[in-house]
């Protein structure tokens, strides 16, 4: 059995109709429509393309693998899109949450074989200069200083030390009387530690600048070709959220990013097999 984007007895690698879906039932897909900056002509989203649901509106992460770099050009596998001049591009490794800011992309030559040739410069970030200060514990805290939490506490404030060694502070000032063990550090903003971003490198992924997580796949090819974007246009899709017989993940754009792909979404059985009809 073969329908638009199931197994069946095509072998490409990416394009129109991929056949990614394994079994012999079409996935039970959500219906949504696209979110709007994503409706542009030319614009084509491959099957699989991680997506975010939300209210039924689909919003696709634009995955790209880094294949080479050469003097601030760096040359991506993109299934079937590109990114577009301003794009803010972030670097992806092992987690949702610690995705960094890294490059904005001044130039775009697309290439053949779904890869495109950017140039870009490192995002930088300015953060409140911190310096250790030492308290006496059991004494009165002096001055205004501020504790050493970990990353992700609600109210931390990300601060760097001359050096550029990053330390989170606790969003409020300390109080009171200083703690054993704990350390204290004094904030500067007027004086800010410029950070360099993350190095990247052949094999890294890059995503586009998102806040959200992806809760499944793009079950069909969105193809917006030439269409005519007026205001009011829109595009539909589905996203598939839960599929036992599997998804060919390395044809899909989420096959860069697999595991967090697994994580994100479970219920979504991945086959990295790459079987050829």
């Amino acid at each position: 059995m073969s329908t638009r984007n199931t197994y069946g007895t095509v072998r490409k690698k990416w394009g129109g109709s991929i056949p990614i879906w394994l079994g012999r039932q079409v996935p039970k897909a959500i219906g949504g429509t696209l979110a709007a900056a994503y409706v542009k002509q030319g614009a084509f989203y491959p099957a699989g393309t991680p997506l975010n649901e939300t209210k039924r509106v689909l919003t696709p992460f634009l995955v790209y693998l880094v294949t080479a770099v050469d003097s601030g050009e760096y040359t991506l596998l993109a299934p079937g899109y590109v990114p577009k001049v301003g794009d803010k591009l972030q670097l992806i490794t092992d987690s949702w949450a610690g995705r960094q800011d890294a490059l904005t992309v001044t130039s775009v030559v697309k290439g053949a074989d779904n890869t495109c040739v950017i140039g870009a410069t490192a995002i930088t970030e300015s953060v409140p200069k911190a310096a250790s200060s030492v308290q006496t514990a059991g004494q009165a805290i002096v001055g205004t200083v501020y504790e050493s939490v970990e990353a992700g506490t609600a109210g931390a404030v990300k601060c760097a030390l001359a050096n550029k060694t990053v330390v989170y502070l606790n969003g409020e000032a300390a109080t009171g009387t200083a703690v054993e063990g704990k350390s204290y550090y004094t904030k500067d903003t007027a004086d800010p530690v410029v950070l360099d971003g993350p190095e990247v490198a052949a094999n890294a992924v890059l995503i586009e600048k998102s806040a959200l997580v992806p809760n499944g796949y793009l079950g069909h090819d969105i193809d917006l070709g030439e269409l005519d974007v007026a205001e009011g246009v829109y595009a539909s899709g589905d996203i598939v959220v839960m599929h036992r017989d599997g998804i060919l993940i390395d044809r899909t754009p989420g096959g860069f990013i697999k595991s967090l792909m697994l994580e994100a979404v479970p219920h979504v059985v991945q086959v990295e097999e790459d079987i050829d009809a």
